[in-house]
């Protein structure tokens, strides 16, 4: 037999807080009265996005300071305040990449660090890709776009080429979902 325990949160004080996120602490107490103090980071949620364009899959290669590294990723980013999911995800993929759609279909949601920020995912899927404006956002000039083969990717997979476990996860649903015969090479 499972013991439910139930939270109240006693207390809350946000200890440091940018344009991006916050660090906050909580005093949470069970059912117990057992008082446990958690420290998390809150964040917006974000998005990605599988494109699809006949067999091939838009990647993006890209500068990630914090790491100092070039990445290879899927479109993504985070969902601006009154904003839907799927709406984000249409207008990070055509900040990012130039290219527009209003034909995704949602493969996985997940959190990427839960015990450290509340921040959830939501990757949506598209193969219907029209080609739109010419990137204006300078803080999206440094990206490279790289259309990779749908049969390249567990290759990739298999090499660590995708850095973020998120993205990994998310070309690996979507490879389970769509072409499970690539992952069984």
């Amino acid at each position: 037999m499972k013991c439910q325990l139930e939270y109240l949160t006693m207390n809350r004080k946000i200890l440091f807080q940018t344009s991006r996120f916050e660090v906050v602490e909580e005093t949470v107490s069970d059912n117990f009265d057992i008082k446990k103090i958690y420290t998390f980071v809150e964040k917006r949620d974000g998005v990605g996005i599988i494109a699809r364009k006949n067999s091939s899959i838009l990647l993006l290669e890209q500068y990630r300071h914090v790491v100092r590294e070039r990445l290879l990723e899927i479109p993504g980013g985070r969902i601006e305040d009154g904003e839907e999911p799927k709406q984000a995800a249409i207008r990070e993929l055509e900040e990012e990449t130039g290219y527009h759609t209003n034909n995704l279909t949602l493969v996985l949601t997940y959190f990427p660090l839960p015990s450290i920020t509340n921040e959830r995912v939501f990757v949506y899927y598209t193969d219907d890709l029209t080609e739109g404006a010419s990137l204006t956002d300078s803080s999206e000039r440094d990206l490279v776009h790289i259309f990779t083969k749908i049969n390249e990717l567990p290759q990739l997979l298999k090499e660590g080429r995708f850095a973020s476990a998120g993205d990994a996860f998310s070309i690996y649903t979507f490879l389970h979902r769509e072409f499970p015969h690539l992952l069984s090479k």
